[in-house]
Parts: C-alpha cells; sequence; structure tokens
C-alpha cells in the first residue's frame, strides 16, 4: 500500500524543486545562454558577413573613381581663397564624398544612401544648404552649384556607375573586375518589377 510521506523525506524534494527553480530563473536572466544548443556571441559574430570599410580619404577615393571613369566632371577649376593657386585635389567626387559623409552623416557602406545622396544635387530628395557645402570656405568660389549643375549633366548610367563606385571602394571592393556588368544590373529595364512605393532610382532621371 502507499504510505503518506513524513516530514523528513519531504524536505529533499522541496530542496530539490528549490534549486531546479532558480537555476530556471538564471537561464532565462541570461537569455538562454547556458542551453546546450544556444549559439555563443562569439558564434553569432562569425556567422555574419564581414565587411571592412576601407580608411576615409576623399581625395584619395576621388582619385581612383577619375581613374577608372576619365569622363566624369571634375569641377577643379577653382582657385584657393588664401594662396590663390588652383585647388586640382578638389575635386566634385571629393566634396560629394564629404557632403555625404560630412554633412549629410549618410553610411558609406549602402549604396543607396549613395544614389540618395546623388539625388539631392538633383534637386530629386534633400535640399543642399550651401553655407555647409564642402569647401565652401576654403574656395573663392562656392563650388556647390557648379557641382550640381554638373552632376545633372552627367547620365543616368554614368550617376549610376559612380554610385557603385563609391560603394566599392568604401567597402574594399575591386570594382573594375566589374565595370562592364555594373551599368545593366544598376538600371533597371523599363517595366520591369512595378513597384508600389518609390526607389532611389526613382529618384535619379
Amino acid at each position: 500500500m502507499y504510505s503518506q510521506p513524513t516530514k523528513g523525506e519531504w524536505l529533499p524534494k522541496r530542496l530539490w524543486l528549490g534549486v531546479l527553480s532558480a537555476m530556471t530563473a538564471l537561464v532565462v536572466m541570461l537569455g538562454g545562454s547556458l542551453l546546450p544548443f544556444e549559439m555563443s556571441h562569439v558564434d553569432i559574430a562569425q556567422a555574419q558577413p564581414r565587411i571592412v570599410l576601407r580608411r576615409v580619404e576623399p581625395a584619395a577615393i576621388a582619385a581612383q573613381i577619375y581613374a577608372q571613369y576619365p569622363d566624369f566632371p571634375t569641377e577643379s577649376t577653382y582657385t584657393l581663397q588664401r594662396s590663390g593657386d588652383v585647388a586640382v585635389d578638389d575635386t566634385l567626387v571629393s566634396r560629394l564624398i564629404r557632403y555625404h559623409l560630412y554633412v549629410k552623416n549618410r553610411p558609406p557602406n549602402f549604396r543607396l544612401d549613395w544614389k540618395l545622396t546623388i539625388a539631392d544635387y538633383l534637386d530629386a530628395f534633400e535640399l543642399i544648404r550651401a553655407s555647409l557645402y564642402p569647401s565652401a570656405d576654403v574656395l573663392s568660389e562656392n563650388p556647390m552649384e557648379g557641382d550640381k549643375a554638373a552632376v545633372q549633366s552627367m547620365t543616368r548610367q554614368q550617376r549610376n556607375q559612380l554610385s557603385q563606385a563609391l560603394f566599392d571602394l568604401f567597402i574594399g571592393r575591386d570594382s573594375e573586375a566589374d565595370t562592364e556588368s555594373a551599368a545593366p544590373t544598376s538600371v533597371p529595364s523599363e517595366g520591369e518589377n512595378e513597384q508600389t512605393s518609390p526607389s532611389a532610382d526613382d529618384l535619379l532621371p
């Protein structure tokens, strides 16, 4: 027959249940990291794709882009206020990079953000403030209007090539191997994939 446990027999069981409850609460508080089937923080970090951003040197990056696309407008005929010398290294692309990074604080590792910056130059997205434009305080003339006109004179293919090249150079990818394929893939064909909301490409006429 079943016998009712005595008070002495209940004590170890109650103690065991208390220990079990405490361990369960500890696992919950630590987010389940003690469970053997959970990935550790190190494993998760190693599983994610690694993107290494290059050190920001706008003039050097601009020089690489002009070497790859010599037909891009340079807008480098402005003179310095102090010396009167022509600032040959102060180019359209270098100023666009500084505007993107330091004025708008946009990340360099997303191609969409570069397209939005170019859209600013087309008056299709956000207003560019002349007082904050790069080199406005060191050149004899504020280059903002000239830079906007230069970007607006570029073809859609050139603007897509520019955004792709900036993206590739900042994440350390060699874009020269993809030069021929970059333009067709970045310019959607007419009537392809109808969208319900505007994309960055819609802002670039």
